[in-house]
């Protein structure tokens, strides 16, 4: 209980001193490749803000402007190129996070109401969540079309640590379909429960977390498989969903009225003695409307999209997990959409 309230005051200190200030945008500044970066889409701006994370701390190094209604936006992995999916005008553009600039706008043919989207392992591949044409664009990295696979509402796009395969989230079937990223080909069917909508992997990506927003559960998934090893209950409405560096915990955001307002909390659920005995553990609040949840590269931090209770702005949430408090939150923007980190490599 201690720790609950202790929370409570620091979500109500921090958001009440805030008022309604928004932060100015800076003029871009430039980090090393080999440094992580937080990319936080703002929908209502049509803007993608670019923080460093360090540890509690986000100092904001760039605000670029996107396509209209940006929703998801994924990192190539040498992390030199980003890529974000405006659903508002059917386009994706594509940042430039060594010159933080913006470096292309593409208009792929056939793309249409775009939701997810991830970055083949090599760089060459876009695989992004066509909703408004009920499936899956195979793009080459400058928006040709390569293929096109059905699938029904897709939302979610994840790709496996290793590159080899790909997880769509599918809203009418309430599935997740795994494709090979190679050929392009389907390979497995998931069945989830209602409205699957958050994907993430352990870093040695044996294990997948699907969160179903419509079922209040959690799913734990073996990907050598693609077998439901446990399901559990993980909160009211969980959306976000992310996995600890080491494997021992999951984290997924969720949404519950109460007293009028829809108040989020981070739900903890231990993996450690696991996937078919894995349990939900504590809740950690966090303000309201949250949606996306990612960890930091050593796993002390959480960093969370989630809507400021005392002002209209959405703003991003830091989370001392050693502490199980909010620790900093600072202004990502109106309409805070997808969220996208760069991890850090050896220099």
């Amino acid at each position: 209980m201690r720790i609950v309230c202790k929370t409570v005051l620091l979500i109500s200190c921090a958001f009440a001193s805030a008022s309604n200030a928004q932060q100015a945008a800076p003029e871009p500044k430039r980090v090393a490749l080999t440094d992580p970066v937080l990319i936080v889409l703002a929908s209502k701006e049509a803007t993608a803000r670019i923080f460093s994370p360090e540890g509690d701390r986000l100092p904001i190094l760039a605000t670029l402007p996107t396509g209209q209604n940006p929703q998801d936006v994924a990192i190539a992995r040498d992390g030199r190129l980003a890529y974000v999916t405006n659903a508002g005008d059917d386009s994706l553009t594509v940042l430039d996070l060594e010159q933080m600039a913006v470096r292309d706008t593409l208009r792929p043919s056939g793309l249409k109401s775009p939701t997810g989207i991830a970055v083949g392992a090599d760089g060459k591949k876009l695989f992004v969540g066509s909703r408004g044409t009920n499936s899956l664009l195979v793009l080459g990295a400058s928006g040709e079309k390569v293929s096109e696979l059905p699938v029904q509402l897709p939302t979610s796009v994840a790709m496996s640590p290793d590159g080899k395969r790909l997880y769509v989230t599918s809203d009418s079937t309430q599935s997740v379909l795994a494709i090979d990223a190679s050929s392009d080909k389907l390979v497995a069917t998931i069945k989830t429960g209602r409205q699957p909508r958050g994907l993430a992997f352990s870093s040695d990506g044996k294990t997948l977390v699907i969160t179903c927003v419509a079922q209040d559960i959690m799913h734990v998934v073996n990907t050598a498989t693609n077998e439901i090893q446990a399901t559990l209950g993980a909160g009211r409405a969980p959306i976000g969903a992310a996995v600890a560096p080491s494997g021992l915990f999951a984290y997924n955001t969720t949404r519950e009225l109460q007293a009028g307002t829809v108040s989020s909390y981070i739900s903890v659920i231990d993996l450690r003695h696991g996937n078919d005995k894995a349990r939900k553990g504590h809740d950690i609040p966090i303000g309201t409307m949250a949606s996306k949840v990612l960890v930091s590269d050593d796993g002390q931090f959480l960093y969370i999209a989630a809507m400021n209770p005392t002002t209209p702005s959405n703003t991003v949430i830091a989370v001392d997990l050693a502490m199980m408090e909010l620790a900093r939150w600072v202004d990502g923007g109106a309409g805070v959409s997808g969220m996208a980190l760069r991890r850090g490599r050896a220099k």
